[in-house]
């Protein structure tokens, strides 16, 4: 019986999770950017008010970052300024 209510109580715990962030901890490491094959940014939402940056590197793995990681900030930066630049020469 003590089996049962431990699993049921495990059960239980996974539900509970499923609805908060997916990233509970994020690191501030630099990681190559060639090891990046795409970045997810999920934004604040009712059961999770924190941002959260999800890394999905090539080998698959997910690795979560930390949103006000300076190289991240910089990799951001970077990559907007490089989108507009992309514009305006569309435009000229």
């Amino acid at each position: 019986m003590l089996s049962t209510i431990a699993g049921a109580t495990s059960v239980v715990s996974l539900i509970m999770r499923a609805g908060r962030c997916h990233c509970p901890r994020a690191t501030t490491a630099s990681i190559p950017l060639w090891y990046i094959k795409d970045i997810k940014f999920i934004t604040r939402h009712p059961r999770c008010f924190k941002e959260q940056v999800i890394a999905v590197l090539t080998t698959g793995h997910e690795v979560c970052l930390n949103p006000h990681a300076k190289w991240l900030k910089k990799v951001k930066r970077e990559g907007i300024q490089s989108q507009l630049q992309a514009e305006e020469s569309k435009q000229s």
